[in-house]
Formats: structure tokens, C-alpha cells, sequence
């Protein structure tokens, strides 16, 4: 028989089809073999062939079983769902005063985030405006449930000063200067809004529950995933 394949003995897939009365070919590397075949064989050599137990065929005896199909399937799926988590979780919504905000919530804000809301928290505490009082440059204090911080020191008046309704305007009460506290909340596009302690709060508690829809969001398609029983159902489940 002149006519044979030179196939990879772990694999069993055919990587030459060899005419030894045409050609010398070299001995086959010790993670191969050959197989002589039939000139019908020979002549059919289109497309990709495999030896298995020492017979040529065409169905790929490597290929992988269903349930690995549907492991891979639901292994790919599961990091596109968990992609589209982050993508969601990286700007939360939030609504201040009947303004939507999409609050930057990626890696580099969410420590900001959190402190601004520690802040924010601890400010509302504050104890409230108190009539002849020292105060100094950055001591807080509460009227009519509205945060003030003193931004120049002294001695409050008898009677309590009527909070600013903008950012950076002081009041003057006695002595003592105050100004609405705020903090910048930065944006998905980079900007950013200043909010007062209150707004703080709200749309902190407003981006937890947002959070936390997205995240019992992503462990139903998780298990949505894991309950499929093909790769078509595996597909078909998406964010």
C-alpha cells in the first residue's frame, strides 16, 4: 500500500494524506503514526478526517459531549450577564428634587461615596443653632433642619438666622458667618452637583436600593442560567 495518513497518535487527527510511491517522506515524530488507506479513502479526502481505533473517520472523536456544550455555554453566558451587572452598577440613578442624576459608582468613587454619606449622616446629627454662642470656622449646627457651617467665626445672634437658599452665599447672624453645607457628588460624565447633606442621605439610600435590585437581578439570571437544560435556553437569557 503506497498511499497512507500521517495522523497525531493523542488526538487521532489526520495532518497529511501521503503518496510514499510519489514522495520519501520522514519517519513519523514519536507523537504520530500512519495508517495506510484504501483508494477509495484516497480519493475522499476532502474535509477533516480522524483515526480512531484504527479506522479513518470523520466524526471528531474529541469533540465535546452535550453536557460540556451546555457547561461552556452556561460558564460564557454567565460572565455576559455579570458584565452587564457591572456596566449598571457603574452609574446609579438617583432623583433629587425631581432631577435624575447618574451618580458615578465605579471603582475610583465608590470610597468618596461612602464617606460622603458618613459625612452626611454625621451632619445631621449636628446639634441645633443656639442663640450667644461662640462658634468657630467649620463647626456645624442644624436650623429649621437645614445643615450650616460657619465659614467665618464668632458669636451667634439672639435670633436664628434664615438659611441661604445657594451654594457659597453666607448669612450673617451676630458675628458669626454660616453657609449651606454641601459636597460635590461627581456624574457618569465627569461633572459634578453639589448636595446638601439631606440630598446626601437620599440618594445614598436611593443608590442602595438600586444596588441591591441589580444585584438580586443578577443572581436570578445566574440561576435562571444554571437551570437551562440547552445552549439555546442558556443564550436566550440576557440582562
Amino acid at each position: 500500500m503506497t498511499q497512507q495518513v500521517l495522523y497525531n497518535t493523542t488526538t487521532g487527527a489526520v495532518l497529511q494524506w501521503q503518496d510514499t510511491s510519489k514522495f520519501n517522506y520522514a519517519e513519523p515524530p514519536s507523537t504520530c503514526s500512519v495508517l495506510p488507506v484504501t483508494s477509495t479513502e484516497w480519493d475522499n479526502q476532502a474535509g477533516q478526517w480522524w483515526v480512531v481505533n484504527g479506522a479513518l473517520t470523520q466524526t471528531n472523536p474529541n469533540a465535546p459531549t452535550a453536557a460540556e456544550l451546555l457547561a461552556q455555554a452556561q460558564a460564557e453566558q454567565k460572565g455576559v450577564v455579570t458584565q452587564a451587572y457591572n456596566t449598571a452598577t457603574d452609574y446609579v440613578p438617583v432623583t433629587i428634587d425631581g432631577t435624575t442624576y447618574q451618580v458615578d459608582n465605579t471603582t475610583a468613587k465608590q470610597a468618596l461615596n461612602l464617606s460622603l454619606a458618613i459625612t452626611a449622616n454625621a451632619a445631621v446629627q449636628s446639634s441645633a443653632w443656639a442663640a450667644d454662642t461662640e462658634y468657630t470656622a467649620g463647626q456645624l449646627c442644624s436650623v429649621s433642619g437645614v445643615i450650616l457651617f460657619c465659614s467665618t467665626s464668632g458669636k451667634s445672634g439672639s435670633t436664628a438666622p434664615t438659611p441661604p437658599t445657594t451654594f457659597g452665599t453666607p448669612v450673617t447672624d451676630g458675628t458669626v458667618e454660616w453657609e449651606l453645607m454641601e459636597r460635590k457628588v461627581y456624574l457618569q460624565d465627569g461633572s459634578f452637583v453639589m448636595m446638601t447633606p439631606q440630598q446626601i442621605l437620599s440618594a445614598f439610600q436611593q443608590g442602595e436600593l438600586y444596588l441591591h435590585q441589580m444585584s438580586d437581578k443578577l443572581v436570578s439570571l445566574m440561576e435562571q442560567i444554571d437551570a437551562a437544560t440547552t445552549v439555546s435556553e442558556v443564550q436566550a437569557i440576557g440582562w
